[in-house]
């Protein structure tokens, strides 16, 4: 890395990692390791108690797997080094949501930063996994405010009165 590129990694307010990619004989990506660390990641990462320069590799790290892994093969055979992409993903252990982005340094080499999202971001988020997962169900699901005022009602609830959800959903 360039001193100032060094420079922004290490007082990131945001953690992020360094990786460099592994190939096989025939120069396909099969795995990585890390090469640097900052303190923010560090403390995202505490709880797993791992030294990441030292043991951390696609078979224990924080990212999630087929995402990831499609990622970096993908990003191994790309020649332009300001390729980037995102991911947002759900870390259990922090009940927090992070927007990933992966960076292309070179042809053997990548960074990540994980940024928390806002409030109205995770709000956003849990909102249309919660409609999804109401209109994937068998079952009829509705939500009535205290008067008994039906406020949704779920694809298949509808279905079963013979009403349009639209109707309720103003």
């Amino acid at each position: 890395m360039s001193h100032w590129s060094s420079a922004l990694f290490e007082h990131a307010p945001w953690p992020m990692a360094v990786h460099g990619i592994k190939t096989n004989s025939q120069g396909k990506a099969t795995d990585f390791y890390f090469v640097a660390v900052n303190e923010p990641f560090k403390e995202l990462w505490s709880h797993l108690n791992t030294d990441w320069l030292k043991e951390g590799h696609i078979k224990q790290h924080p990212y999630p797997s087929d995402v990831f892994q499609a990622f970096w093969q993908q990003q191994h055979h790309l020649s332009h080094p300001s390729v980037s992409e995102q991911q947002k993903i759900w870390v259990a252990e922090k009940q927090s949501w992070y927007e990933l982005h992966f960076f292309s340094i070179n042809e053997s080499h990548f960074a990540c930063s994980w940024q928390p999202l806002s409030a109205a971001e995770t709000w956003q988020i849990e909102y249309e996994r919660l409609k999804h997962y109401m209109n994937s169900s068998p079952d009829s699901i509705q939500v009535s405010d205290i008067r008994g005022q039906m406020l949704y009602i779920n694809q298949e609830g509808a279905n079963r009165l013979g009403i349009v959800p639209e109707e309720i959903h103003r």
